[in-house]
């Protein structure tokens, strides 16, 4: 069985993983905040209150993943992941890890959710399976006017 484990993450992290991200979450970063992958990481880390990074067992990181505070909304996390192709032969330990950092992650909050490239059907996948519901469909967002679904989850009630 592969090795892999979920770490909190390290500044130098989204060095790391950048150059190896997926195309399709190269997309959805493209898409959104356009095309500097480690500035978009290293901020999306940084906005976290536990920020984690997965490693590999001879401890490479090959993704990231947490929940930042909204800037505009209190009590609401936006959610996200961001990996390498190495995520879908470690799937079975990060499956198994993501849902023990699932509630350590969205504890700040009430409400967790964010939005998803269409396409990027690993994410929605990963995404319905921890809880989330799918409310919206957003046909032109973003940078370059592409579809995404948008997703929730209420963490407290």
């Amino acid at each position: 069985m592969i090795k892999a484990y979920v770490r909190p993450s390290i500044p130098s992290d989204p060095e790391k993983v950048a150059p190896i991200l997926r195309p399709q979450d190269k997309e959805e970063i493209e898409a959104v905040v356009g095309p500097d992958h480690v500035t978009a990481l290293a901020y999306a880390r940084e906005s976290c209150a536990l920020p984690l990074t997965m490693i590999d067992a001879q401890e490479r990181p090959f993704g990231m993943f947490g929940v930042m505070s909204h800037p505009t909304c209190a009590g609401y996390g936006n959610i996200w992941l961001l990996s390498s192709d190495y995520l879908f032969e470690a799937k079975i330990p990060f499956i198994r890890q993501c849902k023990l950092w699932q509630s350590a992650i969205e504890e700040p909050y009430q409400l967790v959710g964010n939005v998803v490239l269409e396409s990027n059907r690993q994410h929605v996948r990963w995404l319905r399976w921890l809880g989330y519901r799918f409310v919206g469909r957003h046909p032109e967002l973003g940078l370059k006017k592409q579809p995404f679904l948008e997703f929730v989850r209420i963490t407290k009630g």
